[in-house]
């Protein structure tokens, strides 16, 4: 099954095909006015009302670190299952605006 990608992957395309550029991910009840507030930079929208996992990040691998924030009071779980999704994804390096730093799992054989 093909997942579809997220709000505003397609405008910033071109940006995307060439990293690294810095990626912000808005997340949380505002993202869409967040995102729509700064047109100069690489914002792509993890809807609220949609699930993050069921969305294509692949685009955003090669940008590290993707910046994550959050938008308004958001739900951890939604975070969460962001960040997973974004490292699901080939992203090597994701931080939210705390300045905690996620990283694909290690596992040893």
């Amino acid at each position: 099954m093909t997942r579809k990608v997220p709000p505003y992957a397609k405008r910033h395309a071109e940006a995307l095909r060439h990293p690294p550029h810095t990626v912000w991910i808005a997340a949380g009840p505002n993202a869409w006015k967040w995102a729509r507030q700064r047109p100069s930079h690489v914002v792509l929208v993890a809807p609220p009302e949609e699930d993050p996992a069921a969305l294509d990040w692949r685009m955003c691998r090669g940008h590290d670190p993707v910046l994550v924030v959050r938008t308004g009071p958001a739900e951890g779980a939604q975070v969460r299952g962001l960040i997973a999704a974004l490292l699901r994804d080939g992203v090597e390096r994701v931080l939210d605006e705390a300045g905690t730093l996620f990283v694909p799992e290690v596992r040893h054989a």
